[in-house]
């Protein structure tokens, strides 16, 4: 959005959002009014240049959806598009056949919002100034000690391969890298917890250190088996992840072969993860990878180049061969067996540097004499992972927080690890200590590591809504809450 109609956006909702907030919702601008607004902040901003009067600038924003018009009484009247979704989620209802039968039928079906609340806020987010090539300097000369390939690793996944260029880092993300490098190998066990907003690089931080300290490992010892283990609540999450990291070790694929080191593997070990090359194709063990013309779709990898994100095809000629090489239906990207395992019984035999799971399956497998071993159990302590990520580590809270922080003590108990465990989260009081209870360390042997108030900025404008639902149905509210019910016998 260009930056200068996002000012002039803010100001409008702004202007909305004190009717808003008292539960408004169908009140919009006068064509005048908005006019006049809009030469206002043109005035002051001193912008004449981009848009000659309030007009042009209004007829930009229709264009370009952020502002709605209607036509009312022979004039025009606006409304934001964010008052615009606030209006519309407001406005619910619920639609049933008998409400279609006959014209402004839905007028009368019942609301399904009894009331709202909606705050506006401005966004404050990390500033990104920090040169990546100062710190690599840091790194290498720190008690991280990044070898040559490690500091060749880190400046390809920053773009930092001279002095002068590189993605900007923000300081929670220095600070996050610098702890994990030096605390990566280290004979005891030790917590991160990194809290940032969505959107703000918190994966980042994980990954550049952990690829580093992999790269370290396998440049001394190539033998494969799991060194990182990346534990998500949801499945949707993990694919999400999945791809990003085998877009991320891909990166540094050239720098590696370069140095005569191989590639480092990522897999998958949870539901759609297939026991072998048949039973893609089978029923039996849950459901088959979708069929596509000479092949199947893998359900957790899309297409890792960026401009991409095309599905990936496992070929029916490379999976009868059984060589595990999915292409990119889209753009022909091809990720080779040496990057990726998406077999169950490949990945006992070779497990993954990077494995991705769910806690469902970390506790089933701890049982699995057969399979144990990929998440360190049963194998010698230089065997062990050396860093366990959680994710979304807000979600284990109640209940299920107790159950994962149990499992979580017993498989340390079973595998001996002394693993560095990572957190992130976005929404989190208390960031340090809850994330020391969850794994079982001391509060000192665990550290938060978030945004400093001197780092944010403020820009832009964030909007929170909460709705609460109605019931209009006498029959089914009669029901006790434990027990109501989608549709009642009351036919509504």
């Amino acid at each position: 959005m260009n930056a200068l109609l996002g000012k002039f956006l803010g100001e409008v909702e702004r202007e909305e959002a004190a009717l808003l907030s008292w539960g408004l919702v169908d009140g919009s601008l006068a064509e005048q009014e908005l006019r006049d607004k809009a030469e206002s902040f043109l005035g002051l901003s001193n912008t004449w240049n981009d848009f000659p009067d309030g007009y042009a600038i209004i007829e930009e924003m229709v264009a370009r959806g952020l502002l709605f018009r209607r036509e009312d009484a022979g004039s025009y009247r606006y409304r934001s598009r964010m008052a615009e979704a606030v209006r519309l989620l407001a406005r619910l209802r619920q639609l049933f056949p008998k409400h279609l039968r006959q014209p402004g039928g839905w007028i009368a079906s019942p609301t399904l919002v009894a009331d709202f609340r909606f705050l506006v806020r401005a966004r404050r987010y990390p500033a990104r100034d920090q040169q990546p090539a100062e710190w690599i300097s840091h790194w290498v000369a720190s008690d991280a000690q990044l070898t040559p390939l490690q500091e060749a690793v880190v400046r390809a996944l920053l773009g930092a391969e001279s002095e002068d260029v590189g993605f900007p880092l923000a300081g929670f993300q220095v600070r996050a890298m610098t702890r994990i490098l030096n605390l990566g190998s280290s004979a005891a066990a030790k917590g991160t917890m990194i809290s940032a907003g969505t959107g703000s690089g918190k994966t980042l931080a994980f990954y550049v250190p952990a690829l580093a300290l992999l790269t370290g490992m396998i440049e001394r010892d190539a033998v494969h088996w799991t060194r990182v283990l990346a534990l998500y609540p949801r499945n949707e999450l993990l694919k999400d992840q999945f791809t990003e990291t085998v877009r991320q070790a891909r990166r540094i694929k050239a720098v590696l072969k370069r140095k005569g080191t191989r590639p480092i593997r990522t897999g998958a070990y949870f539901g759609a993860t297939p026991n072998d090359s048949g039973e893609v194709v089978e029923n039996s063990w849950g459901g088959p990878w979708p069929a596509r013309s000479g092949g199947r779709i893998c359900p957790f990898l899309t297409c890792p180049e960026i401009q991409c994100s095309g599905v990936m095809l496992w070929r029916d000629e490379d999976r009868m061969s059984d060589v595990e090489r999915l292409v990119c239906e889209q753009c022909g990207e091809v990720v080779e067996a040496d990057e990726i395992v998406l077999t169950r019984r490949r990945m006992t035999k070779a497990p993954p540097d990077i494995l991705f799971t769910t806690t469902e399956m970390m506790n089933q497998r701890l049982t699995d004499a057969s399979n144990w071993h990929l998440f360190g159990v049963g194998l010698a302590a230089s065997r062990k992972p050396v860093l366990l990520l959680l994710d979304e580590a807000h979600t284990y809270g109640g209940a299920h927080g107790a159950q994962v922080a149990y499992l979580l003590r017993r498989w340390r108990h079973r595998s001996q690890a002394t693993p560095h465990f990572v957190g992130l989260s976005a929404t989190l009081m208390e960031a340090g200590s809850f994330f020391a209870q969850l794994i079982g360390l001391p509060p000192n042997s665990v550290e938060e590591i978030s945004p400093e108030a001197g780092e944010l900025i403020d820009e832009g404008v964030e909007y929170m809504l909460a709705l609460r639902g109605e019931i209009r149905c006498r029959a089914l509210a009669s029901f006790p809450p434990r027990s109501r019910r989608l549709c009642c016998s009351a036919g509504c």
